[in-house]
């Protein structure tokens, strides 16, 4: 039997480590963050009542495989992005994302019909279907909005509003079976953090017997994190109050240099250049590890 990975984060973060981890016989759930108000995302949120969706159109793309059908002329339609006029920026495949929740009558359905027709591997789940909004406590006061959220300085912690935001029927029970659950790299406040936020979802990661690991960035992203190093990061989650067992570090980046109890510390060669992790050699330490 296949084991059972739950990976959680957004974005680019996320979605490399889905395409590393699709090159094994795993079980795998791909918890994605929903609080995107910027790009492409950003404009369809701002007009239409919806998820944001561009998040879990990556992570969909980074799971799927060509149809019998059709080949990759899907997965190509569905990375398009418009150049030109008023479409200047958009994906297609978040307007269809938009267009199927519209058909299908919830974005839930339309994320489930866009994975069948990508050939999807696995699972792609919004960490919820509400609409949230990221908030953050700086020094220069409060901030509303993702994008605001990563280009304020010195940040002392971030939350949702609502606060009481429910998760996503089917990932709290994603995460009480997996056999192992990681945090994907990514932005701290506005990829990693999110989704780890909602209340249901950390007592679920507190109560799951899973490993929990988080793999470490290879530098700041923002003006958010601007100084902070990588147990600034580890310090981030715990503050926040989220589970974390191990830390995987790249040997010439973002390294713990301070002993927490019960957390383990891995230093490893998984960087390819400037941000950029490697997913062959993540790869090989994720299925050694797991022994997968």
């Amino acid at each position: 039997m296949s084991k059972k990975i739950v990976a959680i984060g957004g974005g680019h973060g996320l979605s490399m480590l889905l395409r590393t981890l699709d090159k094994y016989d795993l079980d795998l759930t791909a918890i994605v963050n929903v609080v995107d108000d910027g790009g492409s995302s950003g404009r369809i949120r701002k007009d239409i009542e919806i998820t944001p969706p561009g998040d879990l159109r990556l992570c969909a793309l980074a799971l799927s495989s060509p149809s019998v059908l059709y080949g990759s002329s899907l997965q190509d339609l569905f990375a398009f992005r418009f150049d030109e006029g008023e479409l200047d920026g958009h994906s297609l495949g978040n307007l269809i994302l938009v267009a199927l929740t519209r058909q299908l009558g919830s974005f839930e359905k339309a994320v489930e019909k866009a994975s069948e027709l990508l050939n999807v591997r696995g699972k792609v789940l919004p960490a919820s279907i509400s609409e949230v909004i990221l908030c953050a406590n700086s020094k220069s006061g409060l901030i509303r909005g993702q994008v605001n959220v990563e280009n304020t300085p010195d940040i002392n912690n971030v939350f949702l509003d609502p606060k009481d935001v429910l998760p996503l029927d089917g990932v709290v029970d994603a995460i009480l079976d997996a056999n192992h659950i990681i945090y994907a790299p990514g932005s701290l406040y506005s990829s990693v953090l999110p989704s780890l936020l909602i209340k249901d979802i950390q007592i679920a990661l507190n109560k799951t017997i899973a490993k929990i690991l988080m793999i470490m960035n290879l530098g700041t992203k923002g003006p958010d994190t601007e100084g902070m190093d990588g147990d600034d990061h580890l310090d981030a989650l715990i503050n926040h109050g989220v589970r974390v067992d191990s830390v995987l570090c790249d040997k010439n980046s973002f390294f713990i240099s301070k002993n927490r109890k019960g957390i383990k510390v891995a230093t490893e060669n998984i960087r390819l250049n400037g941000e950029v992790h490697d997913e062959q050699l993540l790869g090989a330490y994720l299925s050694k590890v797991f022994d997968i």
